[in-house]
């Protein structure tokens, strides 16, 4: 209290316990939905320079992301112990993403999660996951130069591979709402 004139705020608080707070993450998802790669990266850096560790930051990610991908369904949006406000707000995000985004950008972030201890550039490789995950959905937009896509695999782009991923999403999507319910 001493440090903000006796007057005790949500913003003082998450500066001085240096807390990485959800706005950041719903600001976050905002440019993956969106393909914004230029302001993600941005975000991230700010993220970084406020001192947050980029393995904390990937793992709060897909935190955000489950949270989302809970909220999608009325039965399960009661597993998320957050208050009446934060509830509404993941579930209007949800209303936004589409399962098979959540689904893929959560791999990619567990993906992140192992390979980051044992990688040279941490920085690189979050920042590669976080333009990977942007670009889920917007293939499409490849050849479009104001987008900026990237794939780990060209190959992927094929007709017969994405008939073959397409199947693979909705089984993984079908297991993964399965399990959720399971939980609750």
């Amino acid at each position: 209290i001493s440090f903000s004139d006796k007057k005790l705020t949500y913003k003082s608080v998450i500066e001085l316990l240096n807390i990485l707070d959800y706005d950041y993450y719903f600001k976050i998802t905002d440019c993956l939905l969106s393909n914004d790669i230029r302001k993600l990266l941005n975000i991230y850096d700010e993220i970084l320079k406020n001192g947050f560790d980029g393995h904390h930051f990937i793992n709060g990610l897909a935190e955000h992301l489950r949270d989302i991908l809970v909220s999608k369904d009325e039965e399960t949006v009661t597993l998320l112990s957050k208050g009446v406000e934060l509830k509404d707000r993941y579930l209007e995000q949800s209303k936004r993403c589409e399962i098979n985004f959540l689904l893929t950008a959560l791999n990619l972030c567990n993906d992140c999660d192992f390979q980051y201890k044992t990688t040279n550039n941490q920085r690189l490789l979050v920042e590669l996951t976080l333009m990977r995950i942007a670009s889920i959905g917007h293939m499409s937009e490849k050849k479009n130069f104001k987008s900026f896509v990237v794939i780990k695999d060209d190959a992927k782009t094929s007709p017969l591979n994405e008939k073959i991923d397409e199947k693979n999403n909705k089984k993984e999507q079908n297991l993964v709402l399965e399990s959720v319910k399971d939980i609750h």
